[in-house]
């Protein structure tokens, strides 16, 4: 059931509140051609998501499984002498519809890209690392612009239903409230300005 709104008394009113649902309205349209670019967007970065965690999962079992070789083959110091520099994490942010988003993250290794020292299984472990390095950090941004335009469009939805389900009805049920009420008033003055102008009056029992 729709509330009504506090207006101006008058024809004051009824225009405030054709105003005021005139934006409610444009307000909507709005909104729900957000909600369909957030929606559209979701789509695709869930889609990108899907197929970065693919690469990652690769990426990861293929490093397991060179870890294990050079492990084997080097031992535990031979790996640490072998270890890769440190990596160091780009992440380039664009704004969509008002979501400020990560549309890209690029990894990159300090001190050079030297490989490390040691046999060819200790170069092709350092390799897959650094393989695994990458798609998981492309996999994170995915990720992260996914949880911030679900959040917005989980916003913009109930926004959408606000408007749409209490401030438009409350402001046409109090529109039309007002406007019966003036109508009335009309004809009332109307009436009164044809008896004022003819010389009728009110009709009168007889005695």
């Amino acid at each position: 059931m729709s509330h009504r709104v506090r207006t101006p008394p008058g024809r004051m009113g009824r225009l405030f509140l054709e105003r005021r649902l005139g934006s409610a309205r444009r307000s909507a349209e709005l909104l729900d051609r957000k909600q369909r670019v957030l929606r559209s967007e979701m789509d695709r970065l869930q889609e990108l998501a899907h197929h970065t965690a693919q690469d990652w999962q690769t990426a990861a079992a293929e490093a397991a499984l060179w870890l294990r070789r050079a492990g084997a083959l080097a031992g535990q110091r031979g790996l640490e002498q072998g270890a890769s520099p440190p990596a160091e994490v780009d992440v380039v942010w664009e704004v969509t519809v008002g979501v400020r988003r990560p549309v890209r993250a690029e990894c990159s290794f300090l001190h050079g890209a030297e490989p490390p020292v040691g046999g060819p299984a200790l170069i092709f472990a350092a390799a897959a690392h650094r393989r695994a390095l990458m798609t998981a950090v492309a996999h994170a941004a995915a990720e992260r612009a996914v949880v911030l335009l679900s959040a917005e469009l989980a916003v913009t939805r109930a926004r959408l239903r606000a408007v749409e389900n209490r401030w438009i009805p409350a402001l046409e049920g109090t529109l039309r409230a007002v406007t019966t009420q003036l109508d009335e008033l009309d004809r009332e003055e109307g009436l009164r300005l044809r008896w004022a102008t003819e010389g009728d009056r009110p009709p009168t029992r007889c005695e």
